[in-house]
């Protein structure tokens, strides 16, 4: 199962939850030693860190190949700073930096100049950061730049906008006002030391940014960014085509107006928790079917100790899933279904935090499951503090950074701008890697706060007793003080035999040369082998520099091609098979070596990557224990039950969610309801039905393998010989299917209402192409280029029709066509139709409107979107099985996608859109789900429609078919 042992800095998203203090976080050094950004052997672009007169620290990166550029500002303010009496002030101030500056007053300006330049943009605000970033097409990064800069120094902060984007932070508070992570974190803050920030709520909403008497929420806005938004509180980072003294001089000029007033951030904060808030048992009642265990320990802020890294080397040890591990123990009862550890770092403290899914049964054994975590706690602090497991640790994370590959620019910035609040230039793109020394002491003194006096457990299940209700989500919770009795048992229970200290890890690699690649190689995937059972595709690749690798072995068969039934079955059987791969292969995924086995509509994929050394090996071992699986009735029973759990549980996902599935239900033959007729499925089947599916299961095959990387031909050919040998000799060959899309009759706009309980209503509205032909497919999706930021700024900016609105160009297999998707709390289906509808008769009239220069900047934005390179390896694997699948020998479907968007013309696409989406032929879907605050005026004027998936799917007889 996912593990969380990892030290996490400070970020937009992490959960901030802790109890100790410290003051300001120290300035990076800045002498020659410190300055000077330290690279790996991979990583060719020129970096460049420097500080402006005004502190702002700034970081530039050059890459001459580099197609798209971006751009982030970090600032080292976020929800804590917050005043007490307007919480969501950082977030809403968020929301109005993006209305217009000085110099670019116009309120979309930003987002449309981005977007029609084949970029996006974004931003977040966490408890104490707030960061800012775009990506563009790189030729006009300078431009972007300018507009980007002036958020910083000189935003309008319109007062015309105030309710508007008020109205939008209230849309996405109610939005999420029944997601299961915000509640829980809610009742985390219900429970912590009311005078730190964190205890304030961080969304927003109507009430907190009210206008009061004499106190209107645009002068608190004015003050907080006057106040907080100080140049020595931000980094900006920058990455483009052009070398480091033009980045310089770009970001010097650009950036160097914001104001400042000298000061660094000051987190003198009180405790994050108070006495009787530590050594308790908090239970919070879920909406869903879910049973969580969580045990945390505040400790000391770890950030400063990211180059030895000790709560990491905890974490390692608590999180470990090998034979003889916490988790492995835990799994064995029947008791947990997954295990977390992990540490949460922020400026004033941290937390160590063990969390677990139970099982039924685990849930009856909180008691020993806890216990057993003590227990385990013990055992590193007896046995597990080692030098040589350090080393282990560090020989990982050299190697890791010796072959980091390149972030996409997006992140890359991103990255860079947050990390250069914490450390210092040299190690802002180490640090995640570094274990410069061994310091047994400091991990010793992390380990003793790991104690039941210091824990807040936190129990997740429906039933639990409460006393009191969260009143912002209305959750029902308590909270208790630990009983002594249980604190005793945990504090002194003998050590349980079957738990023991990992093993050292002998699959690290050692041969990281890169294999010489034959002079007169292909630069794409050859076929190497085509017969009845079996085609190798093979590609030698070394152009990233890394010796890694990927063997991609597609097993189709005609076991789970008869209905939904069968395809559960499947699915379960890829469930159980990876289930019993998980203490053998934890080592290796430590060790940077990947594996996995997962369910596919018409079989099985199987796909080991990593380091090259020992691929074969790997690949080898996981085909063998495919064939030979056997079914263990204990596994097939939880697993079993926490696939129904997650199924049911998605009636409680946010209602833009289910509405597109079941848009997925209606144009897809074999998409079915996982929380209705899935669930049924599931729950009827037996041990002896999922035996009966897997006896013969390779009786008929057909096999694709993909080798790509750095493996040799005779590699591939030799992984070939030994799938003869394992699966298929003797097997009979099959087709690999044929997939079908259902195809909406030209002039039809066919409509499914879902019942969805929740206050806000839905609408998800699908236009269907005509044909599968690149040339259509090029057509919408230059459409989709054009049409997202306009429908955005007009139904979510304009209109503030709700915090979620889509657009965007939506292909379904390889059938082309575009989606619009609004969750609102303002308006119920039948306005957000009528508000689309309204949108696509205006937007079609821009075709006459727009200049041949400008269509041409949205064909250049897509083309340049289409065309840029993959930045590592396996995003280049990906895109050969993506072609593999799509039937594309090739290797170019984007190529020559980009081709055709650069001749189509203003008129033709005017005429193609005018027929396609205005026109009385255009094909519809449309699913709608009625709101709560909408039932009255929908009751009125709702028109007749399908009530289930049935009703819709007996009007599209016709399908799209393509044979894999």
């Amino acid at each position: 199962m996912k593990r969380l042992h990892r030290l996490i800095l400070p970020s937009l998203f992490a959960l901030g939850l802790g109890s100790c203090t410290r003051k300001t976080p120290e300035t990076p050094a800045t002498d020659d030693a410190l300055t000077e950004i330290v690279t790996n052997p991979l990583d060719h672009r020129d970096y460049a860190w420097f500080r402006l007169d005004n502190g702002m620290q700034a970081v530039v990166v050059s890459n001459p190949d580099v197609d798209i550029a971006a751009a982030s500002v970090d600032v080292h303010v976020g929800q804590f700073n917050d005043p007490p009496d307007r919480e969501g002030l950082a977030h809403f101030l968020e929301h109005m930096l993006f209305m217009g500056t000085a110099s670019y007053p116009d309120v979309d300006g930003f987002n449309n100049y981005i977007e029609s330049h084949g970029g996006g943009r974004n931003a977040g605000t966490g408890y104490e950061h707030t960061n800012y970033f775009f990506r563009i097409d790189h030729p006009y990064l300078e431009p972007a730049l300018d507009r980007f800069a002036e958020f910083f120094h000189a935003p309008l902060l319109d007062p015309e906008f105030v309710d508007r984007e008020r109205n939008a932070v209230q849309s996405e508070y109610s939005l999420k006002i029944k997601d299961e992570f915000r509640r829980y974190r809610e009742v985390l803050r219900a429970t912590t030391n009311p005078a730190h920030p964190f205890s304030q709520f961080s969304v927003g909403n109507l009430e907190t940014l009210a206008d009061r008497d004499g106190e209107p929420v645009y002068a608190a806005l004015e003050e907080f960014y006057a106040r907080e938004y100080s140049a020595s509180r931000m980094t900006v980072a920058v990455l483009g085509r052009e070398d480091v003294e033009t980045l310089k001089a770009w970001v010097t000029e650009k950036f160097s107006a914001v104001p400042t007033d000298g000061a660094p951030v000051d987190m003198d904060r009180p405790p994050r928790f108070t006495a009787d808030q530590l050594g308790v048992r908090i239970d919070i009642v879920p909406l869903a079917q879910r049973q969580n265990l969580e045990l945390k320990f505040p400790v000391p802020a770890s950030w400063k100790h990211y180059d030895t890294k000790p709560t990491s080397y905890i974490s390692n040890l608590l999180g470990h899933e090998g034979e003889g591990s916490l988790f492995s123990y835990l799994r064995g009862e029947g008791w947990v279904e997954s295990l977390a550890a992990g540490s949460e770092s922020y400026d004033d403290m941290a937390m160590m935090t063990i969390d677990m899914e139970l099982t039924a049964d685990g849930f009856d054994h909180i008691d020993d499951i806890t216990d057993a975590c003590f227990q385990y706690i013990r055992l590193i602090d007896d046995e597990g503090v080692s030098a040589d497991r350090y080393d282990e640790e560090r020989r990982i994370g050299a190697l890791n950074f010796q072959f980091r590959e390149a972030l996409s620019p997006a992140r890359t910035v991103q990255s860079l701008s947050s990390a250069a609040q914490y450390h210092p230039p040299r190690d802002l793109l180490s640090a995640n890697y570094l274990h410069r020394s061994y310091d047994e002491d400091l991990i010793r003194m992390f380990l003793s706060a790991m104690r039941p006096d210091n824990m807040r457990m936190i129990v997740v299940a429906p039933g639990l007793e409460t006393d009191q209700v969260e009143p912002l989500y209305s959750v029902p919770y308590a909270m208790r003080p630990l009983d002594p009795a249980r604190v005793s048992r945990w504090e002194s229970s003998p050590l349980n035999p079957a738990l023991r200290l990992p093993v050292e890890n002998r699959y690290i690699a050692e041969k990281v040369d890169l294999k010489p690649v034959p002079a007169d190689a292909s630069p794409l995937p050859q076929k190497l082998q085509d017969d009845a059972a079996l085609e190798i595709w093979h590609h030698h690749d070394t152009a990233f520099s890394v010796p890694r690798a990927q063997i991609r072995l597609e097993l189709s068969t005609q076991k789970p091609r008869t209905d939904h039934r069968s395809r559960i079955l499947n699915q379960m059987a890829a469930v159980l098979i990876q289930d019993s791969l998980q203490e053998f292969g934890y080592p290796l995924r430590l060790a940077g070596l990947g594996y996995g086995v997962d369910n596919r509509s018409r079989g099985m994929v199987i796909t080991v990557s990593g380091y090259d050394e020992k691929l074969p090996m790997l690949f080898d071992e996981i085909v063998g224990r495919v064939q030979d699986f056997t079914i263990d009735e204990q596994r097939f029973a939880l697993q079993k039950e926490r696939m129904l759990r997650e199924w049911r549980n998605q009636s409680r996902d946010r209602p833009i969610s289910q509405s597109r599935r079941a848009f997925f239900e209606i144009i897809s033959p074999i998409y079915f309801s996982r929380m209705g007729e899935g669930a049924d499925i599931l729950e009827a089947l037996t041990v002896a039905d999922l035996q009966a599916f897997l006896d013969g299961y390779f009786d008929e095959v057909d096999a694709r393998l993909l080798v790509h990387g750095n493996l040799t031909a005779d590699e591939a050919q030799g992984l070939g010989a030994m799938l003869d040998a394992r699966i298929l000799d003797g097997a009979a060959p099959t087709d690999r299917g044929t997939v079908r899309v259902r195809k909406v009759p030209a002039g039809e706009t066919l409509t499914r209402t879902v019942d969805i309980d929740h206050n806000d209503s839905t609408i998800v509205m699908y236009y269907q192409g005509e044909s599968m032909d690149i040339e259509e497919h090029a057509r919408w999706q230059l459409i989709g280029q054009m049409v997202g930021a306009p429908f955005f700024n007009q139904l979510r900016t304009e209109q503030q029709l709700g915090y979620t609105v889509w657009s965007f160009f939506s292909p379904v297999d390889r059938v082309p066509g575009m989606t619009f998707a609004i969750q609102s709390p303002v308006a119920g289906p039948t306005v957000l139709q009528e508000r689309i509808e309204i949108f696509l008769a205006e937007f079609g009239g821009t075709f006459d409107q727009m200049s041949d220069d400008e269509f041409d900047v949205y064909r250049q934005g897509l083309i340049a979107e289409l065309t840029k390179r993959e930045e590592r390896l396996f995003q280049r694997s990906q895109k050969y099985a993506d072609a593999l699948f799509y039937d594309d020998a090739t290797f170019d479907w984007n190529e020559r996608l980009a081709a055709i968007v650069g001749e189509i013309e203003r008129a033709d696409l005017n005429a193609f859109y005018q027929r396609m989406v205005q026109g009385a032929g255009s094909r519809r879907i449309i699913v709608k789900s009625i709101g709560g605050a909408h039932e009255a005026e929908e009751a009125a004027t709702a028109s007749s429609g399908c009530q289930d998936t049935a009703c819709v799917t007996a009007k599209l007889p016709e399908r799209f078919e393509r044979s894999l």
